[in-house]
């Protein structure tokens, strides 16, 4: 199926640098210095429940451009936590691994962390837990923490995790769940690491800030990049990097405060196609921006955005570069308010694949998601709402489906949500999976990532 979307522009722009702000990370034994000061809860909405929140709020650093008064700061610290509910879906039966054609499907092992707790698992492809990274970070530091579970998590190849406690903080454990350090920079949504060892995570700060709005806070999003000790090189602002930028005007298409731009993704680019689309240079940033409904590219050298495309999704989730050039992401609601997923070439827009849903059923998370192309040409989706993950052939069948066993809510009425799973080739882990436990070394050092699934963070 082949459609066209809108055009969008690619542009290579150059740019003065802006003034970086640094901070060292506050050490392991070193609580936060700003504590909770108004742990009111907003309105009831329809995905919030009793001891969660759709849109959770707290504390972070405010750092606003003029003096606030109090009703504003209570507002900058009402955004400063926003996050996920911790389950919003009624609970079903069938849990575990409900489908596994085994002929059909990518070997290899399924990183999973959910919304009930701080923890993330390594499963089979028969449902079977082969490893576990758990943290408490408020029980175990005295860290005040806005939610219970992770967002985010990336596997280092000698097993260490780093994992984004939304909002507040990037943790790094080693494999046996030692806490190694804490970022504590308002860390969010996603990181990505180089094959050098340096840190790309998405960081954001509640403040006012009077170009934008002189009464209503604004959250405003940064990259922040981090050594492998998770020690704050330098930061850039995706808001400053878009006013710098020929697509400036998206920010009309926002709510002009709030919630800016809600960017949900990071994807650190290698170069390989840089040649057809130059915005694609290695080092350049693919960012996803929820509010604008907008993927763009972002040069952190110049501070400006390169390259955005908008007009084809809704509140989308997880673009990803492909081998062959196209994009991949998650479309939340573009298909008349229901998700699909969507494969298409960033020059012409043209659609060359796109999955909406099998055997009649509705295919819809209102949050999160994510999407993996798999080495055999399926494509790994994580339905965040519903629970569920599954690996889907070009033809739109499904191959292998996981439903989270998992439960939240005060009576687990609700199914935890799953926010994401991803594909790792069961050699990524094997010699450390098998090696006796040994007690965790003092010493961190550059750790590369994983190698990169196909199309995936």
């Amino acid at each position: 199926m082949a459609r066209r979307g809108a055009l969008g522009l690619c542009l290579i722009l150059g740019g003065v640098m802006l003034g970086m702000a640094w901070s060292p990370p506050l050490p392991i034994a070193q609580a936060s210095a700003g504590g909770a000061t108004d742990a009111s809860e907003p309105a009831a909405n329809p995905l919030m429940f009793d001891g969660y929140g759709g849109e959770r709020w707290g504390v972070a650093r405010p750092a606003p451009e003029h003096e606030s008064s109090p009703s504003a700061d209570t507002a900058i610290a009402d955004l400063a936590a926003i996050g996920y509910a911790a389950g919003s879906q009624p609970a079903r039966g069938d849990v575990g691994v409900t489908v596994h054609d085994r002929g059909r499907t990518q070997p290899g092992l399924n990183l999973c962390n959910f919304g009930h707790q701080p923890a993330a698992l390594l499963i089979d492809m028969d449902g079977r837990t082969r490893h576990t990274w758990s943290f408490d970070l408020e029980r175990e530091t005295g860290r005040p923490t806005n939610e219970h579970h992770w967002r985010r998590v990336l596997p280092l190849a000698d097993g260490d995790l780093l994992a984004i406690q939304e909002g507040q903080y990037l943790l790094r454990l080693d494999r046996e769940s030692n806490l190694r350090w804490c970022f504590e920079g308002g860390a969010h949504h996603d990181v990505d690491v180089t094959a050098d060892g340096t840190i790309h995570v998405l960081t954001r700060e509640a403040r006012l800030i009077a170009r934008i709005d002189l009464a209503r806070p604004c959250l405003e999003d940064f990259v922040s990049t981090l050594d492998a000790d998770g020690n704050e090189l330098r930061r850039v602002s995706i808001l400053r990097a878009l006013e710098r930028s020929a697509y400036a005007p998206l920010l009309t298409h926002g709510a002009g405060h709030g919630d800016l731009t809600h960017t949900n993704t990071l994807e650190v680019l290698d170069g390989r196609h840089a040649s057809t689309l130059p915005a694609f240079a290695a080092g350049n940033l693919l960012l996803s921006m929820r509010e604008l409904d907008t993927i763009a590219v972002l040069d952190p050298e110049a501070e400006r955005i390169v390259w955005a495309l908008t007009g084809m999704w809704k509140a989308q989730h997880q673009p990803t570069l492909l081998d062959d050039g196209k994009l991949l992401l998650f479309d939340n609601k573009g298909r008349h308010g229901l998700s699909r997923v969507l494969e298409f070439d960033p020059l012409t827009q043209l659609v060359s694949w796109s999955y909406e849903g099998s055997d009649g059923a509705d295919f819809f998370s209102a949050e999160c998601g994510s999407v993996q192309r798999l080495a055999n040409g399926n494509t790994l989706v994580t339905e965040t709402d519903l629970g569920r993950a599954f690996e889907v052939t070009r033809a739109g069948e499904i191959v292998w489906e996981y439903r989270t066993p998992y439960r939240a809510g005060p009576r687990g009425q609700y199914v935890a949500s799953l926010f994401e799973v991803v594909r790792l080739d069961a050699d990524h882990s094997r010699g450390w999976l098998a090696a006796e436990a040994s007690a965790a070394g003092t010493g961190v050092g550059p750790q590369r990532a994983l190698p990169r699934p196909h199309g995936h963070r």
